[in-house]
């Protein structure tokens, strides 16, 4: 839901209490149910719910409506997402959002006949049958963030004219959603320059990934069990994960998120940045501060470098340490 704070759009965010009946139930159903006797039913309203349970990821209400018409059904509510405990991410509530703004239709290009769509890397792609052939047209993983990756199949803000999105319902026309006022393109964000690079690490646990470090997946939580993950159980003291480019970055900042499983893997006592200068690794200049905050990223700014190795150097505190995400950007 949304308010208006003095005139600008806002997200209402509400604690609404549902009895474990209805929220453990093996069915969306009794959930709903609930819900919308607790008032929620407005018809200009998407309703995503951020529920306190296992039974699902996630699961969004589609329509499944084709038409290019403001009555298509996407275009109204209430419609309702849901994500459980664990897939409190932006990616699985950007995903079961879209099912509710009427993403992916059957007919679409790349559809996978349930709602989805297979050409990866993308928010509304994946397997989700055993005869679904999954496609990688769009090879960088960041795409698994955002929507349409080659805005063919359900959201693209100007569609050639003749496409399948200039004749078929466009997420990207929604009612529920703000257009822009055709001035042009503004500015853009700063690309994530992690995800070209090579990672490495000091140690890994067998059972664990370096890789995981860059591979673009966004964590719930410091102990998300979903995505792979950089550890080095039983392995303490001073460790390290390294990103290596093929040819040098001008790098200003960059955002890292701890692995803590409140058990053998914890926060570092201390970390820092450092970069490769051709002969030796040396501290990022100007760092801003290294926090060591749980459940979100830790942000760091710098003074320019142009290298092609950032490495983030970890000294162990209560446990080993870990990494589920590292970000690097430049100016």
């Amino acid at each position: 839901m949304t308010e208006n704070v003095n005139g600008a759009c806002r997200p209402v965010v509400r604690d609404v209490q549902i009895a474990d009946s209805a929220l453990n139930a093996n069915d969306w159903a009794p959930l709903l149910n609930a819900v919308r006797a607790a008032g929620y039913t407005r018809t200009d309203r998407k309703y995503l719910q951020f529920v306190d349970a296992n039974v699902y990821c996630g699961i969004g209400g589609f329509a499944g409506d084709t038409r290019k018409t403001d009555a298509n059904r996407s275009n109204a509510g209430p419609e309702y997402a849901r994500a459980d405990n664990g897939c409190w991410s932006a990616g699985v509530a950007a995903h079961e959002l879209g099912h509710t703004l009427g993403a992916v239709n059957n007919n679409a290009p790349n559809a996978s006949g349930a709602a989805h769509c297979v050409d990866e890397w993308d928010v509304m792609c994946y397997k989700d049958g055993p005869n679904v052939v999954i496609q990688t047209k769009c090879p960088d993983r960041a795409h698994d963030q955002r929507l349409d990756c080659n805005h063919d199949d359900y959201y693209h803000t100007n569609p050639a004219s003749g496409s399948y999105l200039a004749t078929n319902f466009n997420v990207a026309d929604n009612l529920f959603l703000i257009k822009g006022t055709g001035g042009g393109p503004g500015p853009q964000p700063s690309q994530n320059r992690a995800l070209t690079a090579t990672a490495s690490a000091s140690y890994t646990s067998s059972w664990e990934s370096v890789a995981a470090i860059n591979d673009g997946a966004e964590p719930a939580t410091s102990n998300d069990t979903v995505n792979p993950r950089w550890g080095t159980w039983p392995n303490t003291g001073e460790q390290w994960a390294l990103l290596t480019w093929a040819s040098a970055q001008t790098l200003t900042s960059a955002e890292v998120y701890f692995f803590d499983d409140n058990g053998g893997v914890r926060v570092p006592a201390s970390w820092r940045l450092q970069s490769w200068n051709g002969s030796a690794y040396v501290d990022v200049p100007g760092a801003s501060g290294y926090p060591v905050a749980l459940n979100g990223y830790n942000r760091v700014t710098f003074g320019s470098v142009s290298t092609t190795r950032l490495r983030v150097l970890l000294q162990s505190g209560a446990g080993s340490v870990g990494l589920l995400e590292v970000k690097a950007f430049g100016p």
